[in-house]
């Protein structure tokens, strides 16, 4: 649903409508969020959110190498687009003149501030990443509240 709505949002900051780029980006959406539910459920039947601190940092570190080249080899080519990864392209060139950090800045600081408000509200923050604790035994992360 949060890809979805970050499309539209795209849209209203393009405009006009472009329909083959929207429907790219729910394409696009579709597929990315059932590739997270494959690597989430392989890294937890590996026990990896159980893993010591060292270990966790190490796939973290390379988890994280991984994306950024992917990312800049997808980017580039520019076919289906994240609309995450779209919306820096948009606020990029056409209102930060081109200043790609101040564009991931602005980008990026909604979900932070979207992630804190949650946390004010549930006093909790659930993910998959290094950061935070692991999930409860037989808890999921879409079974979280909020």
């Amino acid at each position: 649903m949060t890809g979805f709505l970050v499309a539209v949002i795209n849209q209203l900051l393009m405009r006009p409508f472009d329909l083959p780029r929207f429907l790219g980006e729910v394409v696009f959406i579709a597929c990315f969020s059932n590739f997270i539910n494959l690597f989430t459920s392989l890294f937890s039947a590996l026990d990896l959110p159980d893993l010591p601190l060292p270990w966790r940092l190490v796939a973290g570190l390379l988890g994280i190498m991984t994306l950024g080249c992917s990312i800049s080899f997808y980017q580039r080519a520019n076919l289906l687009m994240h609309p995450n990864d779209d919306t820096t392209n948009i606020l990029r060139f056409m209102y930060c003149k081109n200043k790609v950090v101040r564009a991931q800045l602005i980008n990026f600081n909604v979900p932070l501030l979207l992630t804190g408000i949650c946390w004010l509200a549930t006093g909790k923050v659930y993910a998959v990443n290094i950061g935070t604790p692991p999930l409860p035994p037989g808890q999921r992360a879409d079974d979280c509240p909020g």
